[in-house]
């Protein structure tokens, strides 16, 4: 083979190679919805599903296949609701319990739910864990809206957010009064 050809094909694999890890966003997002209409604190989690693909591989061996085995996204999908936490302002954790997942398109989906409190905490905290001891450049991020029983978004329409990278620990949001 020539040089020249050679060289050629030398860029071409560096070319695909840096496509390929162009795919990987190594970025999640956790809405989380305070649902007066339905009496839920509801959490879905969205993840790229190539993130996901890479991910599993460390997870759960080279085997593993997010695209075709229910077994490996229900994995997934447990591994994902694990890896979420939150607490009152008391320090004590608040159970979620886990609804479900899907597989849409370029996403995993996980729902949690749990019924509201009674009396609404002055604030929360919470932690976002999902793929940051894999990858030091994952970002995940919080985002927490309230909804009246119209529907409506309740304090200004205005979603608060949390954004968890590196080596953050625990963050708290202090709930708006018009949310309780």
């Amino acid at each position: 083979m020539n040089t020249l050809l050679r060289s050629w094909l030398a860029l071409l694999m560096l070319g695909l190679a840096a496509t390929a890890s162009a795919h990987q966003q190594k970025a999640g997002i956790t809405d989380v919805l305070f649902n007066q209409r339905s009496g839920k604190l509801e959490v879905a989690h969205r993840f790229y599903l190539h993130d996901a693909e890479h991910a599993i591989k460390h997870l759960f061996g080279k085997g593993a296949d997010i695209h075709n085995d229910k077994a490996t996204q229900q994995r997934f999908a447990d591994y994902l609701s694990n890896s979420f936490e939150i607490r009152g302002a008391d320090g004590e954790a608040i159970s979620l319990e886990t609804l479900g997942f899907e597989v849409d398109g370029r996403f995993i989906w996980v729902y949690q739910e749990m019924d509201l409190p009674a009396v609404m905490p002055e604030e929360l905290w919470f932690k976002q864990d999902a793929l940051r001891a894999l990858w030091s450049k994952q970002i995940n991020t919080v985002n927490l809206e309230a909804r009246n029983l119209k529907g409506a978004r309740i304090g200004a329409g205005k979603a608060q957010s949390l954004s968890f990278s590196a080596n953050d620990d625990w963050k708290s949001i202090a709930l708006p009064k018009s949310w309780k």
